[in-house]
């Protein structure tokens, strides 16, 4: 019970570096020239993450916030 209580705590810090790199690419959203540089600091944190996370909730997390920066991808491109 403690060790699952940890993986939850562990994957909570690790996405919320992931959420702060996601939230600063919507920010940026409008403006694609700022933007863009912002995506592959958000692309490579995600990345990290899905080899970090354990908890099973993470992923749908991991993969939702993915979509948000997908979506700016495409728009930016």
């Amino acid at each position: 019970h403690k060790k699952a209580i940890e993986k939850i705590a562990n994957d909570q810090e690790i996405l919320s570096k992931v959420g702060a790199a996601v939230n600063e690419v919507l920010r940026n959203a409008s403006d694609c020239e700022a933007a863009k540089p912002l995506l592959t600091e958000a692309y490579q944190r995600i990345e990290d993450a899905s080899r970090e996370v354990t908890a099973p909730a993470s992923r749908p997390t991991l993969d939702a916030l993915k979509s948000q920066v997908d979506r700016v991808a495409q728009a930016c491109s």
